[in-house]
């Protein structure tokens, strides 16, 4: 089964710039493209072939647009 790996990373929060050595990360203490890897590499372990991850920019959170409940 072929699966699209989406991961919110709101817009106001810093992304860590190219060329620097720092690592920017969120309250939940994982960087964006950290959550990202992490999201791929469970959905590979169900055996669903990955066709593309992406990092989703969202202006602000709005939980009735997310995932609803039991999902």
């Amino acid at each position: 089964m072929r699966a699209l790996v989406l991961v919110p990373v709101l817009k106001s929060q810093p992304r860590r710039a190219p060329g620097e050595g720092r690592d920017v990360r969120t309250a939940a203490g994982h960087s964006p493209e950290d959550r990202l890897a992490e999201a791929q590499g469970l959905a590979e372990a169900i055996d669903l072939d990955v066709r593309q991850a992406l990092l989703v920019p969202l202006p602000q959170p709005k939980p009735g647009a997310l995932f609803g409940r039991g999902k």
